[in-house]
């Protein structure tokens, strides 16, 4: 039961997106994109696609609560 009110207390704070795994690559992701883009590496036309982003997050999300 101690253990329920822990987790329970952790999914309040937004520091719990850093244990885990998805989330860290997705930022290590952005910051290569947008480091890529700042350098001349990638096309700019790489940011329009930012939505793309939401929308795996939303998905990883809805098949997390089932």
């Amino acid at each position: 039961m101690q253990e329920g009110n822990k987790m329970a207390k952790d999914s309040k704070s937004c520091m719990h997106i850093f244990n885990d795994w998805f989330y860290i690559l997705l930022l290590v992701l952005v910051g290569f994109i947008l480091l890529g883009t700042n350098l001349g590496f990638l096309p700019v036309q790489v940011l329009a696609y930012w939505p793309v982003l939401l929308i795996v997050i939303g998905l990883k999300e809805i098949l997390d609560r089932h």
